[in-house]
């Protein structure tokens, strides 16, 4: 079912990050620049692992996990920075499927799954809420270095 994304297969997850950046479910354009960098990321570093999603010998999707130390607890989070299931595969148990497989891999390697989700994707909600997940009490703020020209 998640199959470890690498150069082999780089363009399937591209492909499909495409599609997801050219959803409602994320607020920045796409950038292939971006996903070149999370690929070398995925094969030479392990504070990051990016799986494809495969059902029926076809990926429909892919998950994206960065590893933090949080001091909060005293042990591992890992960041759920990214999950897409192609539309035509949703409302099938598929989500469930891959974030249960996901908890059963990460069990005794962090103490906590965190995530990000828009307010108004209700479904993705239901779908956490449902998995076991519950919303944090904290406001997240970002700031963005912006990219110099080499």
């Amino acid at each position: 079912m998640l199959v470890k994304i690498d150069e082999t297969n780089q363009e399937v997850y591209q492909s499909l990050a495409k599609e997801m950046y050219s959803s409602d479910a994320v607020c920045y354009p796409f950038n292939p620049d971006v996903v070149k960098r999370n690929v070398q990321r995925f094969i030479h570093h392990d504070d990051v692992d990016g799986f494809l999603i495969e059902w029926d010998g076809t990926f429909v999707g892919y998950i994206l996990l960065a590893y933090m130390f949080s001091t909060e607890i005293g042990n591992y989070d890992v960041w759920l920075e990214e999950i897409y299931i192609k539309e035509t595969m949703r409302g099938h148990g598929l989500g469930s499927k891959v974030i249960q497989s996901l908890k059963g891999r990460l069990k005794h390697k962090v103490g906590r799954i965190r995530l990000e989700v828009a307010h108004d994707n209700q479904g993705a909600i239901s779908l956490y809420e449902n998995l076991g997940f519950e919303k944090a009490p904290y406001e997240e703020m970002i700031f963005t270095f912006e990219e110099t020209e080499s």
